[in-house]
């Protein structure tokens, strides 16, 4: 009889919630609804309302949907803690927020006169108006431009967000075991006694491929030949909250080394310098330097952006204000040995500042001349920086043009950079 009188009054409170209009509270919650914003946590919304949700996951958010009471919590997908960090409401829910707009009978016009608002946002068929830990959508025909103010507010979405629309991050805890699983998959492939180069690409083509929020986002990659069959491969991507660096070499489609950071990591640094020894003894023949392959000036372990005036304030890459510094102190040697790195942007800036050291007057010795005639021919890509677009792929013969090094030779004069 005990237990029958607490189901009998559970089920009351459970129809009291969903039969009336509930009061919502902007930052906290819904009346009548025990889940509280930056507080309960997802296992708390499954004890109360069961398995019997719809999920949907975006980049950024987790929604759990609850289509038959008209309820969705959102979570962080990256928050170990799995906290709530909106709710939304929609029909057949009923709910209306303390200064009076009511769930599927207050307009977008109503919503505006009450917080003195002229406009909305919109996306593909909705338009919205944030406001305070509190914001109301209506519908939007999406062949049309605009929004119709006078169309009714049918969801409600109650958040903790920051005046820039950023979710809070109260008892927020980074997940980072989805990231290690991943790190682990590459890494070992990395690893493999058996290394193909192949696998990597169908490692970041099968992850990208995945929409989740724990995807992998490339923003930039390339490859190319280089001299003395060695092949470079470089990919630049965002996992989880970190964003990676990954350099290989290959020669004949055998690993000779490969790189994986973090901006403040090296999570692995694999050598195989063995097996390009003949290639680099034939190089013996042609150039009188010796290369260290430790060494990112002499070696293509790193990659450099050569450029001129780059980025919105147009001033010179790392790399190439270290090469006018060389030039200013009439350092010919340094450039020489640039000239003859087995870095394709290392070596590019060494041919330009030579170059500039001749328009002051230097003389260039017969060596250098050679190698600079030859380096002018070659048809390996550089990674360059053309304004403010970093990332643009140029060959040497092509940067390397008279009249181009000529015209930075002059800009630089004029702007400072060089005495």
């Amino acid at each position: 009889m005990i237990r029958l009188t607490i189901i009998c009054i559970a089920t009351c409170l459970w129809t009291q919630s969903f039969g009336q209009v509930n009061t919502i509270t902007p930052r906290v919650g819904i009346e009548g609804i025990p889940i509280t914003i930056d507080e309960s946590r997802i296992d708390d919304v499954t004890s109360e309302y069961g398995s019997n949700y719809r999920l949907v996951e975006h980049k950024l958010l987790t929604e759990f949907k609850y289509d038959s009471l008209g309820l969705t919590f959102g979570i962080d997908p990256m928050d170990a803690n799995k906290i709530v960090r909106k709710i939304s409401v929609q029909s057949p829910f009923k709910a209306q927020t303390k200064n009076g707009i009511i769930l599927n009978q207050s307009t977008m016009k109503d919503v505006q006169n009450l917080y003195n608002e002229t406009g909305c946002f919109t996306n593909y068929s909705t338009a919205y108006c944030p406001q305070d830990g509190i914001t109301f959508y209506i519908k939007r025909d999406p062949s049309k431009k605009g929004f119709d103010t006078n169309e009714v507010i049918f969801k409600i979405e109650i958040n903790n967000n920051n005046e820039f629309g950023i979710p809070s991050r109260v008892n927020f805890k980074y997940d980072d075991q989805p990231t290690a699983k991943k790190l682990e998959k590459l890494q070992s492939i990395l690893n493999s006694k058996n290394f193909d180069l192949k696998e990597i690409e169908q490692y970041f083509e099968k992850e990208q491929n995945n929409k989740g929020p724990f995807a992998i986002s490339s923003f930039m990659g390339f490859s190319r030949n280089l001299e003395f069959d060695i092949f470079q491969s470089y990919r630049d991507f965002q996992l989880g909250r970190d964003h990676y660096e990954l350099i290989i070499l290959t020669s004949n489609d055998s690993l000779v080394y490969c790189k994986l950071t973090t901006k403040d990591n090296l999570i692995i640094e694999r050598k195989e310098f063995k097996i390009i020894s003949y290639n680099l003894n034939k190089r013996k023949a042609k150039y009188t330097n010796e290369i260290d392959l430790n060494n990112s000036l002499s070696s293509p372990i790193n990659i450099y952006t050569f450029g001129t005036f780059c980025g919105f304030v147009g001033t010179p890459p790392d790399k190439c204000g270290e090469m006018l510094r060389l030039v200013n102190d009439n350092n010919y040697s340094e450039l020489s040995g640039w000239l003859k790195s087995l870095n394709p942007e290392i070596s590019a800036y060494g041919y330009v500042g030579l170059s500039f050291l001749e328009l002051n007057g230097k003389k260039i010795k017969q060596e250098e001349k050679a190698l600079m005639n030859h380096i002018s021919l070659l048809d390996i890509q550089l990674n360059t920086c053309n304004g403010c677009i970093v990332g643009e792929t140029d060959t040497f013969k092509d940067a390397l043009l008279s009249k181009k090094i000529k015209n930075n030779y002059k800009a630089f004069k004029q702007s400072g950079w060089l005495n």
